[in-house]
């Protein structure tokens, strides 16, 4: 699915939201894999305890949009592939 951005910035989309626009509800979490101009991207993804990505879930990434002479829309392409997708590194750390 095509997922649009026109500012940078970190972006959450819920798993409803991505329900609705047609995505599977029994998709694998750990297949779903962000494109950018055909470059894979790095996205955080939200699931439930036992893995499962539920109505409480999303998956976060950071977006950036364009500025050219025909859109300021960057168009990102969310995919349920067939292997595992780059994810954003998380580091435990006190504060």
């Amino acid at each position: 699915m095509r997922l649009g951005v026109n500012a940078e910035g970190w972006y959450r989309v819920t798993q409803p939201e991505l329900v609705a626009a047609g995505m599977s509800p029994q998709v694998n979490p750990t297949t779903l894999q962000l494109y950018a101009n055909g470059i894979q991207q790095s996205i955080l993804v939200e699931t439930a305890a036992n893995g499962t990505f539920g109505p409480q879930n999303a998956i976060y990434f950071y977006g950036m949009g364009v500025d050219t002479n025909w859109s300021d829309t960057q168009a990102y392409w969310l995919i349920a592939g067939r292997e595992l997708g780059l994810r954003i590194g998380t580091v435990a750390a006190r504060p």
